[in-house]
């Protein structure tokens, strides 16, 4: 887990001047379309989490590290970015349990290379909570916004069906849904772009008492994310 999260955390590093974004006015719009895509894949919400509930007094605070293998790394480095087909992201989350089934989390994260900053929220309802015998399952809803940039606005919503079992302190789980993203270029020649991708994943969830590690592995669109995690849980 440790050599993972600090393969991820070179990754990111060495991602940092990947995606400055400061010429998407020299991008033709089918390139646009097209870094729009990788942007989807990178920066939509990411939980990194199992899908039963957290419970009432439940918490689950983490720093976590995705390297996502863009598509089309040329069209990053044509809007001003180096080229790297890693782009790494760095990111805090919370997630704090409800009443009813409920749970709510949130994160922050500063995007490598840029002069701005990537938020988002969930909110997971579980309308089977899991047993010996029975998985928990989870529907999650979420969304992500981009800050800051100066020719760049950006956000993304998903839709998600979460399923986890758990064998002692080990927790797989499995999961799928849509994600809608759209990016709005703010130079001139270049028009909206809104899409939606289909999201799969799966992940494992290791609890040793309040200290807490996940893998994850994410397929948005046509890119892959790999996604590590280490932090308290209970």
């Amino acid at each position: 887990m440790s050599k993972l999260m600090a393969a991820l955390l070179a990754a990111f590093s060495a991602a940092s001047s990947a995606a400055g974004l400061e010429n998407l006015g020299q991008l033709s719009q089918t390139e646009f379309e097209q870094l729009s895509g990788d942007l989807v894949s990178a920066l939509s919400y990411k939980a990194i989490s199992p899908g039963d509930p957290l419970g009432l007094l439940g918490f689950d605070v983490a720093l976590e590290a995705t390297a996502t293998r863009l598509s089309n790394p040329d069209v990053m480095k044509a809007a001003g970015g180096q080229g790297y087909q890693l782009f790494g992201l760095p990111r805090l989350h919370v997630h704090k349990g409800l009443p009813l089934a409920l749970d709510v989390g949130a994160f922050y994260a500063p995007v490598p290379g840029m002069d701005a900053s990537l938020y988002g929220a969930e909110l997971r309802w579980s309308p089977m909570e899991g047993s010996l015998v029975l998985p928990a399952l989870s529907l999650r809803g979420a969304y992500t916004v981009l800050s800051g940039s100066e020719q760049l606005d950006f956000h993304a919503a998903n839709a998600e069906i979460v399923v986890s079992k758990g064998f002692l302190f080990f927790k797989p789980y499995v999961g799928a849904g849509l994600v809608h993203g759209t990016s709005t270029p703010l130079v001139s020649g270049l028009a909206e772009v809104s899409q939606w991708q289909r999201k799969f994943f799966a992940g494992a969830n290791l609890n040793l008492g309040l200290f807490n590690l996940a893998l994850e592995i994410d397929r948005t669109g046509h890119a892959n994310s790999y996604s590590a995690k280490a932090g308290f849980r209970f």
